[in-house]
């Protein structure tokens, strides 16, 4: 299975204030994440992250990282760059890109940390998945905010996305 998810954060405390999380100490909302997130994905599932996994303490963040199921994959955000000095760190993900496409069956995916106004094939019905915006960026089209202040603060499967594009 494929999931996306993007936003976590991790270490970040002031986030919880920012984005009205319901947790009180970095712990408790790391600890939250780190189960949500392993609850549905599997050690062999592939996981997308949209950028802004971590903040601080780089030990810490490594750490997480080794906790969490799946393959996973970063499209770079704003808060990545320090985490991206730490080389182990770097090696915990199968690659880093700034963007990413992805074409599954009849679905195309278009990745980018930040939301697009248009983007490669959207007159066709690609999606466009982002973060970042923590839900306040109103989706144009076929877009959807993967991150996990959204999303029961949890990633989401591939099947998830579709079945919100299908509906409509």
């Amino acid at each position: 299975m494929i999931y996306f998810t993007a936003d976590t954060h991790f270490n970040h405390i002031n986030i919880i204030k920012f984005c009205d999380r319901p947790y009180e100490l970095i712990d408790e909302m790391n600890e939250a994440l780190i189960e949500n997130w392993n609850s549905v994905v599997g050690k062999d599932d592939e996981i997308y992250h949209l950028g802004d996994f971590g903040w601080g303490d780089n030990v810490d963040n490594l750490d997480i990282l080794r906790r969490l199921n799946g393959t996973k994959y970063l499209v770079k955000g704003n808060h990545d760059w320090k985490l991206l000095k730490d080389k182990a760190i770097r090696s915990e993900f199968e690659w880093i890109k700034d963007y990413n496409e992805l074409e599954l069956d009849d679905n195309f995916f278009v990745m980018c940390h930040y939301p697009f106004r248009t983007w490669n094939r959207d007159h066709y019905g690609a999606i466009n998945l982002f973060g970042h915006s923590h839900g306040n960026t109103d989706p144009i089209g076929n877009q959807l905010d993967v991150g996990v202040d959204l999303h029961e603060y949890r990633p989401i499967s591939i099947n998830e996305v579709v079945e919100r594009f299908d509906e409509k």
